[in-house]
């Protein structure tokens, strides 16, 4: 039997399965001659281990692969070449979002450990390569024979030799119908080895394969040939059912879901799992929905919300409202005023929804940004994910760097045992329309909106401003930004930077290394994310820094303001010396709940707020309020998601008005 070892290591925020290694090998052993021939050894996946004490469990490999995306593209290079190192003879693959679709013609001069790169799909592509091993009982291959496999460009004497492309995955109707790593038990290694740390049992899940658009920041258009093709009926609606029984939290890998008729019927046949199976898993759903969102997405969010499965949401995916930012991104919204109606009904049925931002397009500036992000802000989702554009060596944007003046710089997002085991990914830090300090301006702004308004710690105040004073979100936020500078306010200072990051935790933005975490909450086998533990060191200097806040206010506001707006949202958050057995009164002079609320006129009335909240989060994530174990505390900064956990987070939610 020839060896194979395939990999596809994971990113800092979670161990999720490992879906390709998986899907290759459920296709390929569909075949005979792969069964006779082959013998799959478990994958690597985990972030546990370096790479070189993993190459070092390889024993007589015939076939080393690796999966190379941006999260993991250092640690699969490094694996493929100790791999080739320790190894000569055996055949290393690449393949994956980050091999370049057309190699550079030096590219195996540069990389002369990998033998192979598959572009594209590669469940055919792939088992071709096993084909023609098993054929010749070697992975010595001649010219000739390597030219007869579609989809790959291949190693000779260092160059680049690029065959055509393989067919892509569809019967006469063009449906995809392979086996499924779900239902022929691939997964079962990984589970083993997530429960052994603690982790949680996260994964991917694709009912399509394709996307109809062709945003140049993406490359999923580019890759995946455009045209949506859908997996059978009989596959989806199968894998449902081992998903809500065996995972805990599924990624949809779909790009569009909910642009196809069927998809309202797969969100009901989740819901309906959900309910009738007895010992489900499933936590988690996160929807990536159709571009240009729609009645149907409605539909879905409706279907979906019967369970408290979505963290943040259905998504109304933005990006920008910047005309000219769109046409260089090759983009459409649909209207603002289609968003306004939408985000109404998904409020007024108490649906979460979020969007995505992205802070510099080509053609963005400062103020146009400004406008999206307040519009937006004005919307209230429950989320808001605001990111700074990535390149992607498949992307079209990647070929403009010199049209739009691009510059970037790498970002780390990963620490790996070794040097050459860290991960990074090309940030965009100016083009010819948004300079540097700009876009780290913006950068800033959209953190603090991030801990401090989504967070709830000024929401309440910002809004306040907003509405008797007409100061809009995003004014507020950079003028906040700018008197934490110019007055050299600690508090605030720390709140709207990674400042508590770099003070209590060595800088490290991943996973906690500090010897300091507010309330002594343990990070021990939880998600951490540098949102949490801010939002976590806020709440132990929150005297401090809503004093900072009220001198902000008196400086910002004219003569009359009413400073009680500070002491209602202060009061709202939860607090970790919240006694559930005797709950919370506070006393007011103004009617402030009815105000933010109700929309009612803000008048001086004599309003008690009463709170009774014994847990804190969503009905299957929640934990219970304890004073003495502030354990609890990180549900309310969030709980354990790679999106923050919004609902039910940050402030009271039993209240109870006199």
């Amino acid at each position: 039997m020839i060896d194979v070892y395939l990999s596809s290591f994971s990113s800092s925020w979670q161990t999720n399965a490992p879906h390709i290694p998986a899907t290759l090998h459920s296709y390929a052993e569909q075949f005979e001659f792969v069964r006779d021939t082959f013998s799959f050894y478990p994958y690597f996946f985990h972030t546990k281990k370096g790479v070189e004490s993993l190459v070092n469990q390889i024993e007589s490999p015939g076939v080393v692969a690796s999966n190379i995306v941006s999260w993991n593209f250092n640690r699969s290079h490094k694996f493929l070449k100790l791999a080739k190192m320790k190894h000569p003879t055996c055949l290393t693959i690449a393949g994956g979002n980050n091999t370049p679709a057309k190699l550079p013609m030096d590219y195996f001069k540069n990389h002369p450990y990998i033998d192979i790169v598959v572009h594209g799909e590669g469940e055919v592509t792939f088992t071709e390569i096993l084909r023609l091993i098993s054929e010749l009982q070697s992975t010595n291959f001649d010219r000739e024979a390597l030219m007869k496999v579609d989809g790959i460009s291949f190693n000779l004497n260092q160059d680049v030799i690029r065959n055509k492309p393989a067919p892509l995955l569809r019967n006469h109707k063009g449906v995809i119908e392979t086996p499924s790593p779900f239902l022929t038990g691939k997964f079962e290694q990984y589970f083993d080895e997530v429960d052994k740390y603690g982790e949680f049992r996260g994964g991917v899940w694709e009912t399509t394969r394709g996307c109809p658009y062709s945003c140049t920041f993406c490359d999923w258009g580019q890759l995946t040939n455009s045209k949506i093709r859908m997996y059978s009926d009989d596959r989806v609606f199968s894998e449902i059912e081992y998903i809500v029984e065996n995972f805990d939290e599924i990624f949809f890998a779909d790009a569009n879901f909910g642009i196809l008729p069927r998809d309202p019927e797969i969100a009901n046949r989740i819901v309906e799992a959900y309910h009738r199976i007895p010992n489900k898993r499933l936590k988690t759903l996160h929807v990536g929905g159709a571009k240009n969102s729609n009645e149907r997405m409605f539909e879905i969010g409706k279907i979906l919300s019967t369970t408290p499965l979505t963290r943040s949401g259905m998504s109304l995916s933005l990006q920008t409202y910047t005309e000219e930012a769109l046409a260089a991104v090759k983009r459409k919204n649909i209207s603002k005023s289609k968003i306004i109606d939408l985000q109404r009904q998904y409020r007024d049925s108490n649906i979460p929804s979020y969007c995505d931002l992205i802070i510099n397009c080509p053609e963005e500036t400062f103020d146009s940004f400004k406008q999206t992000l307040n519009f937006v802000l004005n919307q209230d989702f429950t989320d808001i994910r605001m990111f700074t554009m990535d390149i992607y060596p498949n992307s079209e944007i990647s070929s403009q760097i010199e049209k739009y003046k691009i510059k970037t710089e790498k970002m780390k997002i990963l620490n790996g045992f070794a040097d050459d085991e860290h991960e990074y990914i090309e940030k965009v830090v100016a083009t010819s329309t948004m300079n540097q300090d700009e876009t780290e301006l913006l950068r800033l702004i959209c953190r603090t909106i991030e801990i401090l308004h989504l967070g709830k710690w000024t929401y309440f105040i910002s809004k306040y401003c907003k509405d008797e004073f007409g100061i809009e979100y995003s004014d507020f936020y950079e003028k906040l930004l700018s008197f934490g500078d110019t007055e050299d306010l600690e508090p605030i200072k720390l709140a709207t930077s990674e400042g508590y990051i770099r003070k209590f935790n060595n800088g490290v933005a991943s996973h906690f290394d500090g010897t300091y975490s507010p309330h002594n909450i343990s990070w021990k086998s939880s998600f951490f994310r540098k949102e949490l533990f801010t939002w976590l060191c806020i709440s132990e200097n929150r005297k401090e820094f809503y004093d900072c806040i009220t001198l902000f206010l008196s400086k910002l506001l004219p003569v009359g303001w009413n400073p009680e707006v500070v002491k209602f949202n202060q009061s709202l958050i939860f607090s970790p010396d919240y006694d559930p057995e005797t709950g919370q009164k506070f006393s007011f002079a103004y009617n402030w709940y009815d105000y933010f609320f109700e929309s009612k006129e803000l008048k001086p009335v004599k309003t008690s707020l009463y709170v009774s909240d014994r847990f804190v989060g969503r009905s299957h994530d929640q934990v219970k309020i304890d004073p003495k174990n502030l354990d609890w505390m990180r549900w309310a900064a969030g709980g354990r998601s790679y999106f923050s956990q919004r609902q039910n987070s940050y402030i009271y939610q039993d209240i109870e008005i006199k």
